[in-house]
């Protein structure tokens, strides 16, 4: 009764915590589009390509994330995803009948990280909220991420699946 803020104010928000540079496989899923990156240590040719296409100065020493075919992806955006999800703190937690909720609805994206353990972020939508659900494995409770967090982790994940809407040009406008 002394405390002027309630009980989820005090509560540790921090839902998914790990080292980016640990992490060896990405699992993605959205709309039916699944897809495994891996970290490899790369050819040079890769870590060229991978240099050009980033406009950086990557040493050869850095390792270089690929599509299980061992196409190369955008290397920006993937240590974008993971410096987003790396150490994700929620907005707020969901009672107990939304969170039983969730288990039997369909999640929006899937997002799974494999280094010494195995890591997972389900992201649902929610009616009448901008911001997103979510559980994850390193968490008991289900929780709810901020818009914009949300977004642009979702948007993350349509750039390497290729999901990405293309976005209105000048031409279009008129």
């Amino acid at each position: 009764n002394d405390f002027d803020k309630p009980v989820d104010d005090f509560r540790d928000k921090l839902v998914l915590e790990f080292e980016t540079q640990e992490t060896s496989k990405i699992f993605l899923e959205k709309d039916g589009t699944a897809m495994t990156l891996i970290k490899k240590a790369g050819t040079p040719e890769q870590k060229e390509d991978t240099a050009k296409a980033a406009d950086d100065n990557s040493t050869n020493n850095e390792p270089v994330w690929t599509f299980e075919d061992g196409t190369t992806v955008d290397q920006a955006v993937v240590a974008d995803l993971l410096s987003s999800l790396s150490h994700l703190e929620c907005q707020s937690f969901l009672d107990e009948q939304k969170a039983k909720d969730l288990k039997k609805a369909m999640p929006l994206c899937k997002i799974r990280l494999e280094n010494k353990d195995t890591l997972g972020l389900h992201l649902f939508k929610q009616e009448g909220s901008q911001d997103l659900a979510a559980t994850s494995l390193s968490s008991p409770y289900a929780f709810t991420l901020a818009s914009f967090k949300a977004g642009d982790i979702v948007s993350y994940v349509d750039k390497l699946l290729g999901l990405e809407k293309p976005e209105d040009t000048e031409s279009d406008k008129e």
